[in-house]
């Protein structure tokens, strides 16, 4: 992008868009070149191709976004960081954010997928995580430099989380993790993921006993197998089976135990 992205001027053209599609501001010839660039500045994810067009192949797509001329996937994680300008975010407003996803969506549904997903992981941080973890973590997910999302759901369990059999044990200074994790979004793309486990499987109510770990990739971890699926493609979905995986005590989002869907 040309320009250093900043809230303020986001905030400006998204109206500014939102004007033009609610018919308070008529498009003129003499200004659609400076309605494209301004698009081209607040949605990098919309390529040049006419939305209807996209819309009617969009489902039918592989998971190669670049051939429509979409941004990296870099950049869509750095675009859409919302809330956290003390850490190198943009610092939109929610309702902005809410915009930018629905205009994304508009084109392509599945895209902002890409982004939210990054979000809700970056967010658990934000909210839950120690001192420590946010200078740690939040500039790299605010720049783009990590991307990833959260590994919630599991083959044997979906929607009810509280029956997930993914096991973080203590070993030595951290935890070893076993269990399988499924239909994750970013996880074959992204670098790190946020992992859902059980540190204590016998706690009452169930969700008291579950944590929240932060794991990036690295030769011990890996995620190779991406879902196939029939629509939804514009995300990747992957698959993976922890063995022992270790993960560093200091990873625990906020430090203690039984905080994982806080």
């Amino acid at each position: 992008m040309a320009e250093k992205l900043n809230a303020e001027n986001i905030e400006k053209a998204v109206q500014h868009l939102e004007d033009i599609q609610t018919g308070k501001t008529p498009i003129l010839s003499d200004l659609e070149g400076n309605i494209k660039e301004k698009q081209k500045k607040v949605f990098p994810l919309i390529p040049p191709n006419d939305p209807r067009l996209l819309m009617q192949v969009a489902p039918f797509m592989d998971d190669t976004l670049e051939q429509f001329g979409f941004a990296d996937r870099k950049e869509l994680s750095k675009v859409m960081y919302d809330n956290m300008a003390k850490y190198g975010g943009l610092g939109l407003s929610v309702s902005t954010y809410a915009k930018i996803v629905e205009r994304v969506s508009t084109v392509w549904m599945s895209v902002s997928g890409i982004f939210n997903s990054h979000l809700i992981m970056a967010a658990a941080v934000e909210r839950s995580g120690t001192a420590e973890q946010k200078a740690k973590w939040l500039p790299k997910f605010a720049s783009g430099e990590l991307r990833g999302g959260i590994a919630l759901t599991e083959p044997d369990a979906g929607t009810d989380l509280q029956g997930i059999r993914t096991r973080a044990d203590k070993s030595g200074n951290g935890y070893a993790l076993n269990g399988a994790k499924t239909w994750i979004s970013n996880a074959v793309e992204g670098g790190v993921l946020a992992i859902l486990a059980k540190t204590n499987p016998e706690a009452e109510p169930r969700h008291k006993g579950m944590s929240l770990f932060l794991v990036e990739k690295s030769s011990e971890f890996k995620v190779d197998k991406r879902m196939k699926k029939l629509g939804y493609k514009g995300i990747d979905s992957g698959e993976f089976v922890m063995e022992d995986l270790f993960v560093p005590g200091e990873n625990l989002i906020g430090g203690a135990e039984g905080r994982g869907l806080q």
